[in-house]
């Protein structure tokens, strides 16, 4: 009986300890995937953060230069002003269309591309009452 009960017991140790080397190997597996798809990520955010830092600063190139020429004088040299826009709209499509409006209602805006009336509205209420 004893020798019954010693071999039972062997037996479930060596399934307790077969289970328990399952588990960490399993473990070990998961551990290491974590890691990979960790890594992976912080590459892809990397290579996405360096795409939106580069758009920004074409975005910031192209309003410094719409913004030069509208201080400069947009008003006697509309056709620069239209020129730059132009080109601007043409090599990035997704940009509709590009308006230069005074902050009165005098008229004298400089459009090119889609012209909304209700959003020369938006645009002259969020310059009132922008502080920066």
């Amino acid at each position: 009986m004893t020798s019954t009960l010693e071999s039972r017991r062997t037996k479930w140790t060596g399934i307790a300890l077969w289970l328990l080397c399952c588990a960490l190997v399993l473990a070990a597996i998961a551990f290491s995937e974590w890691r990979a798809r960790v890594a992976e990520l912080s590459v892809e955010s990397a290579r996405l953060h360096a795409i939106a830092s580069q758009r920004v600063d074409q975005h910031d190139a192209h309003l410094t230069a719409l913004s030069a020429i509208a201080v400069a004088g947009a008003g006697q040299r509309p056709d620069l002003f239209r020129e730059v826009a132009g080109a601007i709209m043409r090599f990035y499509p997704r940009i509709t269309g590009i308006s230069l409006l005074p902050l009165d209602n005098d008229g004298g805006a400089l459009e090119i591309g889609t012209g909304q009336a209700d959003l020369r509205g938006l645009i002259r209420e969020a310059a009132h009452r922008s502080t920066g």
